[in-house]
């Protein structure tokens, strides 16, 4: 869905609009791991709910580079 908003945008840089949109991005790619966890034994799960909150920062860090990487690999 990001990314499809990004085409629909005037943005021409996928890092820049992830940047604009990092909360939503964060949030997307996290919830893949919390889908997961779900279905984890009582102490990950207990684990992955005090490491979250470290997880969104750092996600949220790293998504100017995962942006381009995925920007060179889209032409």
């Amino acid at each position: 869905p990001l990314y499809q908003a990004f085409r629909a945008s005037s943005d021409r840089d996928f890092a820049v609009f992830l940047g604009k949109h990092g909360r939503d991005a964060t949030q997307a790619l996290l919830a893949v791991a919390d889908l997961r966890v779900r279905e984890a034994s009582p102490a990950v799960q207990g684990a992955y709910a005090r490491l979250r909150k470290l997880a969104e920062s750092e996600v949220e860090a790293a998504l100017p580079a995962v942006a381009r990487t995925i920007q060179a690999h889209l032409g």
